[in-house]
């Protein structure tokens, strides 16, 4: 029964497969984490190489709807909303609308009215920055936050993906250290409880001399 239950402790499937699993799992979250700091780099990395062509986008997008804003309903509520929470005027400024009055929502009383002729002084009753501009100051704006939030959370996951494979190979080379255990246990086990080999404990307490 003893000689069994060694065996099973050398090579029992519990307990080898409750390490090889706790091993699977630590390499899973760690390939996770991996897979996760990839994408966060792939971005970074893509929305700098283009930022250029998303600028373009952007002001091409807001270019078409200061165009139709007075036939697009649509366009006037996005392009309403707009100005009004980021107090712009127009892709590039109150001089993109060609039309006799400006929008209300350019207008710095924002009083829902239209509030001057274009030819008047837009420098004192119209918002003179552009859209385009005033997004991209948003986005510097807090793209440093983001940035360090960001920087920050790849730290800690790179923290995690470290810890995780040092916590498999521990855990591994603990389980082997445990088999090497067991394994001289039953060397030395097996043939006193098998009879072949006569056990005198003065043998091992008091070992022969010369």
């Amino acid at each position: 029964m003893v000689t069994t239950w060694l065996v099973s402790l050398s090579y029992g499937q519990s307990p080898r497969a409750e390490c090889c699993h706790r091993v699977n799992l630590s390499f899973q979250f760690s390939i996770f984490l991996m897979v996760i700091l990839t994408l966060e780099i792939v971005i970074a990395v893509l929305a700098f190489v283009y930022r250029d062509v998303l600028t373009d986008d952007l002001q091409t997008s807001i270019k078409n709807s200061v165009d139709s804003y007075h036939t697009n309903n649509t366009a006037k509520i996005e392009l309403d909303s707009m100005q009004t929470t980021f107090q712009c005027c127009g892709a590039n400024g109150p001089t993109d609308y060609d039309v006799a009055r400006l929008p209300p929502s350019c207008c710095t009383a924002n009083d829902g009215n239209p509030c001057l002729p274009i030819t008047t002084d837009l420098n004192r009753l119209a918002f003179q920055t552009g859209c385009v501009q005033a997004l991209k100051d948003y986005v510097q704006h807090y793209g440093a936050v983001i940035g360090g939030v960001a920087l920050g959370v790849g730290v800690v996951m790179l923290i995690g993906i470290v810890s995780g494979l040092c916590l498999a190979s521990s855990i591994r080379n603990e389980s082997r250290r445990v088999r090497v255990l067991c394994l001289r246990t039953l060397a030395f086990w097996c043939p006193i409880m098998q009879g072949r080999a006569s056990f005198d404990p003065k043998r091992i307490l008091m070992p022969d001399e010369g």
